[in-house]
């Protein structure tokens, strides 16, 4: 067995195989007679020998007979009546593809092969062991072959039950190329989009910066789409991880430019008391901003002194702690510094739970 290939996205997989059938005609044993006994063996073919009418269920292009009487491939028959038919052949099926763990996923692909026009009574399957031979495998570099597992099935055909059997194949993808030009590159873009807060907002490069990352970041978002399946019974959780960042950027590039609006604004225009309390409360604290305090003394008469320069006579234990004017630019400091927290905080959270959950299945 050879795998050329597995394609999630189509849910199809090729392989390069054989098959060995064997089944017993009595009406072919000649092993009691002796004339004809010392003879161990002969062949034939499908046009004169019977032979079971197999067919390949879930072939991609059509349904597939296993045994084409047009096909000359010998029939191998001993004395006792036992016929065997080996059949190699390029075969694509299609696949139930499980992409919820991509890169880290393990597809499940069968052989489905029914005995069509006879009922379960009148023909049964058996396997040989082992089922999957592995003599000519071949590695592939996508793929691990991990197990195999097979099983008989039924299908309701009517007043009759045709016998059905199924070879499933197990695959682990091999994740190391995924994770090196997939996942490398979308979280350094993840962590660039909240970086963007640092770019001081008088360079004039802060919108330009956001919009260039997310543009690189939605491109590194259609490569990995055009690896998934287009359905909706199970989504990658890749696909959220990265719909989630895409968003944050999106976000990013908002509280950017209302970050912008108030760093531009008139310097006489009076900051709104609320973001005054804001800049100084729990939230101030949560950023980190350093408040700033300017000493305001009084003299021994009681007059209030606005300079220091006229109060070099005061005694320190007359000075007072009054909070510096808050201006427009403390308030985009204040914004920029609690965005670039809470957003970061926000994408290392994200995705640390992207890698738990998706290791959890390897």
């Amino acid at each position: 067995m050879i795998l050329r290939d597995l394609d999630i996205a189509k849910g199809v997989i090729e392989l390069v195989g054989f098959f060995i059938i064997k089944w017993e005609d009595s009406r072919l044993d000649w092993s009691s007679n002796p004339t004809y006994n010392s003879i161990n063996y002969t062949f034939s073919t499908g046009k004169y020998t019977w032979y079971p009418p197999l067919v390949l269920f879930n072939s991609v292009d059509e349904v597939k007979m296993l045994m084409d009487p047009d096909n000359q491939n010998p029939i191998r028959i001993d004395q006792t009546g036992t016929c065997e038919y080996s059949s190699l052949d390029l075969m694509e099926l299609n696949c139930n593809t499980d992409a919820t763990y991509y890169p880290f996923d393990t597809q499940y692909c069968s052989f489905d092969v029914a005995a069509w026009g006879y009922a379960n009574t009148e023909l049964e399957f058996k396997f040989t062991k082992p089922t999957v031979y592995l003599s000519f495998f071949q590695e592939n570099g996508e793929w691990e072959f991990t197990d195999h597992t097979a099983y008989k099935r039924f299908i309701q055909k009517g007043h009759r039950i045709l016998p059905m059997a199924a070879i499933e194949l197990e695959f682990k993808r091999r994740p190391l190329y995924m994770a090196l030009h997939i996942f490398v590159p979308t979280i350094m873009l993840g962590i660039l989009i909240v970086v963007a807060f640092k770019v001081p907002p008088e360079s004039g490069e802060r919108l330009g910066y956001t919009l260039t990352t997310l543009l690189a970041y939605a491109v590194y978002l259609t490569m990995v789409s055009e690896h998934l399946p287009a359905v909706s019974l199970n989504i990658a959780y890749i696909t959220t991880y990265l719909n989630i960042t895409l968003v944050v950027g999106g976000l990013v590039v908002v509280l950017s430019t209302l970050g912008l609006i108030c760093f531009h604004k008139s310097e006489e225009e009076p900051v709104p008391q609320w973001m005054v309390r804001v800049h100084e409360g729990w939230i101030g604290k949560l950023a980190g901003v350093k408040r700033i305090h300017l000493p305001c003394c009084k003299s021994k008469d009681g007059n209030a002194v606005d300079t220091l320069d006229n109060s070099s006579n005061i005694s320190a234990d007359d000075h007072k702690g009054e909070v510096k004017d808050i201006k427009w630019p403390d308030i985009t400091r204040l914004m920029d510094m609690l965005f670039f927290r809470v957003l970061m905080f926000m994408t290392i959270l994200q995705q640390i739970v992207f890698f738990s959950m998706c290791l959890s299945n390897f």
